[in-house]
């Protein structure tokens, strides 16, 4: 005879709402997932990219003939639960071009890839038909050497990964006008690429992004001094290397065979600590940390050439601040939008909060919006961040 167990009201209630919570989480995390292609960037390295159609792209598939579709292997019933045919379909429809709304370009940090923006991705579908605005086809690219794409024997910088994205956005985006997303190290890439395409660049989005950031009478009393920006200034060393001085030096004694030991000695380290390190990044919604986001950050640090990328965060040179590449004068003027994670553990919670204040001050035109999350709030709470998104969309030219 089995035991029954009778709830009181209180606990009723009690276990609904946990069932409910739980569900709602369960619809957030879910992502949706993009089709892949590949990018040969300058003729020479495999870059992977994901891609999500815009509304404008599923018409066009809607419409296609019958015919057109066989070719491909037949209609499906919905092309979004279909990567590999949405690509095929995508690349055929030569004319298929996407709609008038900005393209969404997605900047992944050190470390991470492309599949970190999946939950965004489907939230901002869902969040954009919501208030009754066309959904953009939305690009995330894995920086070379990491995620997917190739990991030749390089010095990885910001600057290559500038480069990377710039010609990315003019070849595979085919120049069309953009809004740039960017987390963590790709916060301060984008930035730059916003500032490179000023022109293309309709917005720019920063989840709590690096980058160096002064206070704006501070930067102001630098530039007042040196006269010059440090794009300016990184021109002039191009021109005349013997001024790099120790900025740009080589690696230390041992030089790169030391530096790549140090590297697998790093992964090695880090590889069996990923659950637990993602969950402190993680810090409102640890449950965001799933087994298909450890296993694409451990897959992605065991290729070969993995050592040598990790290795060179051990060695960034100088980048333009924030200051230079958000300026008007001397970089992207155009609207900025801040979901800034205000938990963020790698930065400490007050040194978040503090750049999130110094952002604000920047210039007018930069919107910040302090979140309940960690360091990756586009992963963690990717409802939240869809909001805001949707609703500063408006000030996009």
């Amino acid at each position: 005879v089995g035991l029954g167990i009778v709830l009181t009201a209180a606990e009723r209630a009690t276990a609904q709402a946990a069932a409910v919570k739980a569900a709602e989480l369960a619809a957030e995390m879910a992502r949706e997932t993009p089709a892949y292609g590949y990018w040969r960037w300058a003729g020479q390295h495999l870059v992977r990219f994901a891609v999500w159609p815009s509304d404008a792209d599923l018409s066009a598939l809607a419409d296609k003939s019958d015919a057109a579709w066989q070719k491909l292997g037949g209609r499906p019933a919905d092309p979004l639960l279909h990567p590999d045919v949405l690509l095929d379909a995508l690349v055929d429809e030569k004319e298929s071009k996407p709609n008038t709304n900005p393209v969404l370009l997605f900047v992944h940090g050190f470390g991470a890839s492309s599949e970190q923006w999946c939950r965004l991705a489907r939230q901002m579908r869902l969040q954009m038909r919501a208030a009754g605005l066309k959904v953009p086809r939305m690009y995330a690219v894995d920086l070379l050497g990491f995620g997917h794409s190739e990991k030749p024997g390089l010095s990885y910088t910001q600057h290559l990964w500038e480069a990377m994205l710039v010609d990315f956005t003019l070849e595979v985006a085919g120049a069309h006008p953009f809004v740039a997303v960017g987390n963590s190290i790709g916060g301060g890439i984008a930035a730059g690429l916003a500032s490179n395409l000023k022109s293309l660049c309709k917005g720019l989005v920063l989840c709590n992004t690096a980058g160096q950031l002064d206070e704006p009478e501070e930067y102001a009393a630098k530039f007042a001094k040196s006269k010059r920006t440090v794009g300016a200034s990184t021109l002039r060393v191009r021109d005349h290397p013997a001024s790099l001085g120790e900025l740009y030096a080589p690696p230390p004694v041992g030089g790169q065979p030391l530096l790549d030991a140090f590297g697998y000695v790093l992964i090695s380290w880090l590889l069996p600590q990923v659950s637990k390190l993602l969950r402190t990044y993680y810090p409102t919604q640890p449950e965001a940390v799933d087994e298909q986001l450890i296993a694409s950050i451990v897959r992605d640090g065991t290729d070969p050439g993995a050592p040598n990328v990790i290795a060179s965060g051990q060695k960034l040179p100088p980048q333009r601040p924030l200051n230079e590449v958000l300026s008007p004068e001397h970089g992207f003027g155009g609207p900025v939008l801040v979901p800034q994670g205000a938990l963020d553990p790698l930065s400490g919670a007050k040194r978040s909060q503090d750049r999130a204040k110094s952002l604000a001050v920047l210039r007018p035109g930069v919107t910040v919006k302090l979140l309940d999350a960690g360091h990756c709030p586009h992963d963690e709470v990717p409802r939240q961040v869809a909001e805001e998104m949707v609703s500063w969309w408006a000030s996009i030219d």
